[in-house]
């Protein structure tokens, strides 16, 4: 974890009992504000990525049987008491200031065996709730057995600006520190620590229900597809593939001459990426070029795939087409199976997430060119079903 990241002992961690062989665990601490709100949600559709719970439990069935996936397995450490099914708010203080997260664990995880954790994170100018409320993965967490975190950035104007709008407004100025996005944030949050802020909602979240860490994944929208790409990028360790939607790399900031490296992008492995654009997306244009909501000029898309097929040591030849579905294409590259690399693309779709429901954000701030919202790709069954493919090695 970044030294930056800066946390003070608020909570004990709960007693944990080794489900296997004693590993070390790294020292955190944390608030817990947690209270289950019950809230249900529908995301609806069906898509060739659909899978269950049932595919989950099939993949730690098969690690179980394997002489190597299973004595990694068996050094899980699992708290002796687990989070019941429910929302839990949870804060971690930082050199940020007080940072928040939302846990929800669905129903029916048996505390005694490792779950899979995803982390899906918001878009620019949203917060976690927000996000919740059009791209509804409550309800594929519930369907498929993955615990979710979704956490809320930093306000985009500093501690020291203006006082936020109300959540209760509908209108909420968070981000998080990508690298290239967003202007007035970029210049007030460049030094926000949000790799180690993963980090340690891991380790937060570990002593408090049975996590596997082979099975640790992050998707998001936008500004979140883009810190997952540097999570990718700088927390390899912990993150074993990532699916980012509506937002390349941000490792480059096109607006000064010579262009200039924000953070290094040095895995120590190859990490599997999908990535789902659509190509009429007016806030993070496909082709790259100026985002009128984030005031940056954004990296294409092609340049971030290949920077991927670069790191990963993906071959030369062309990519294969592996599914279409109305205006959605997407293609798979020649890659070594742990560092694949796959981009699905929308003909004409705008900055939405696939499958959701539209955004303020998408229809009023990021201009006349918008594209369609689609649901040829559902994004909440396109990422669990590359997680379920590639766990850690």
């Amino acid at each position: 974890m970044s030294p930056r990241l800066r946390l003070a002992l608020v909570l004990a961690a709960p007693p944990i009992v080794a489900c296997g062989v004693s590993a070390s665990r790294g020292v955190f601490t944390a608030n817990d504000d947690a209270g289950s709100v019950g809230a249900t949600f529908d995301s609806g559709g069906t898509s060739p990525f659909d899978s269950t719970v049932e595919d989950a439990v099939a993949i730690e069935s098969s690690d179980a049987g394997d002489s190597s996936a299973g004595d990694a397995a068996s050094t899980v450490i699992c708290p002796a008491t687990s989070l019941a099914a429910g929302d839990y708010e949870q804060m971690l203080n930082s050199e940020a200031g007080v940072r928040t997260f939302q846990v929800h664990v669905p129903p029916g995880l048996d505390p005694s065996k490792p779950a899979p954790l995803v982390f899906a994170f918001h878009g620019g100018g949203e917060n976690a709730w927000q996000f919740e409320s059009f791209a509804h993965i409550h309800d594929k967490s519930d369907s498929s057995g993955f615990v979710l975190i979704e956490a809320d950035g930093t306000p985009a104007f500093g501690p020291s600006a203006l006082p936020q709008p109300s959540p209760d407004a509908g209108v909420v100025l968070e981000v998080f520190n990508a690298g290239n996005c967003c202007e007035y944030a970029a210049e007030l949050n460049g030094n926000v620590d949000d790799v180690g802020f993963v980090s340690a909602m891991i380790d937060t979240v570990e002593a408090q229900i049975c996590i596997d860490p082979k099975r640790v994944f992050a998707t998001g929208f936008s500004n979140g597809g883009m810190l997952s790409h540097r999570l990718a990028c700088q927390l390899s360790d912990r993150i074993a593939s990532i699916v980012a939607v509506s937002g390349g790399s941000g490792q480059t900031d096109y607006d000064k001459t010579p262009n200039e490296t924000l953070f290094p992008c040095n895995p120590g492995r190859p990490v599997p990426v999908l990535h789902i654009h659509g190509t009429q997306d007016a806030c993070y244009p496909f082709d790259g070029g100026w985002g009128p909501l984030s005031l940056v000029t954004f990296q294409p898309v092609v340049v971030t795939i290949q920077d991927w097929l670069t790191r990963n040591g993906c071959g030369a030849g062309s990519p294969t087409t592996v599914l279409t579905n109305g205006a959605a294409t997407c293609n798979m590259y020649p890659c070594p199976e742990a560092g694949a690399v796959e981009l699905c693309t929308i003909d004409g779709g705008g900055h939405y997430w696939p499958g959701g429901d539209t955004w303020a954000g998408s229809t009023v701030f990021c201009g006349s060119d918008q594209g369609a919202l689609s649901s040829d790709i559902i994004a909440n069954d396109a990422f669990w079903s590359w997680f379920l493919q590639h766990p850690m090695p």
